[in-house]
């Protein structure tokens, strides 16, 4: 992946009811996020000149600038993809399903082919949602794929005394939808790189606003193709919010520069294949 950089995050709204310092602050602190990929979520986009207004603060921000596919003209759910303009980028074609929850980019980065999503994973049982992830992918037989957003259910689906996603909760969210993710990832070779560098780790995306609610659970985060795992640099998870105006932290995922070929690389890689089985172990 040639060094690239993505991120997640969970914008809580473009609508332009925003005022305009909250607006500034949200486009800031995404671009400051320093990603050449940004998977968007909660977008709520709801007419076009509201979609220019942003397509232009993105592309006229002083230190980066990005290009933005969106799939969001609603005042509720939304997605969106945000790509640098100094990435080696081209689009192959595009998936935007109508409930504005899934947008998909078959592309290429630095030559290589891939398939993008950036998702809102539904607040309900919605068996839709999965079968078109699922088609996707079968229609794409073999292409690696990077799928990040705010999922609306954690990937562990150990009770809650036991799970390290969820914090003083008494149930998890929506975990019929985890177990159907599950699936997918064991049919299609997708795994949690959060997961696989951190078996043990407990971090939390989502935080509600306020000091009333106690609750915490790892929301956003990125499913790749195991293949990929080996050219991970980095993941983690920012220790903050990227501003006062969001309730999910940002996730951010790195890809080394180039493949390993040192000796200290090697043995890296060898941790990490132990880690996906033991993670696999664990999760299926």
């Amino acid at each position: 992946m040639g060094g690239v950089k993505f991120a997640i995050q969970n914008c809580n709204s473009f609508s332009l009811r925003c005022t305009d310092e909250v607006y500034c602050e949200k486009i800031l602190a995404i671009t400051n996020l320093g990603a050449d990929i940004i998977f968007l979520s909660d977008t709520r986009i709801p007419d076009q000149s509201c979609a220019k207004k942003i397509q232009q603060s993105f592309n006229s921000n002083c230190q980066y600038t990005y290009e933005l596919i969106l799939n969001s003209t609603k005042s509720s759910r939304g997605v969106a993809i945000l790509v640098s303009r100094k990435l080696n980028f081209e689009i192959l074609n595009e998936f935007k399903d109508t409930d504005e929850n899934i947008l998909c980019l078959k592309c290429k980065i630095n030559g290589l082919e891939i398939l993008l999503f950036s998702v809102y994973g539904p607040n309900n049982n919605d068996l839709g949602f999965f079968d078109k992830i699922r088609s996707i992918l079968d229609s794409n037989p073999g292409l690696i794929s990077i799928m990040g957003g705010d999922w609306n259910f954690v990937n562990d689906t150990n009770p809650t005394e036991e799970n390290l996603d969820v914090l003083n909760m008494q149930s998890l969210p929506n975990p019929a939808n985890s177990k159907r993710m599950n699936q997918i990832c064991r049919n299609s070779n997708l795994i949690d790189p959060y997961r696989a560098f951190y078996p043990e780790k407990r971090e939390f995306t989502y935080h509600p606003f306020g000091t009333l609610r106690q609750n915490r659970s790892r929301l956003d985060y990125f499913y790749v193709s195991s293949d990929l795992l080996n050219s991970i640099d980095k993941i983690e998870i920012g220790q903050s919010m990227a501003t006062k105006h969001f309730d999910h932290r940002p996730v951010k995922l790195n890809f080394m520069e180039k493949k390993p070929q040192t000796s200290k690389g090697i043995l890296k890689n060898l941790h990490l294949n132990d880690k996906i089985i033991e993670f696999s172990t664990i999760l299926y």
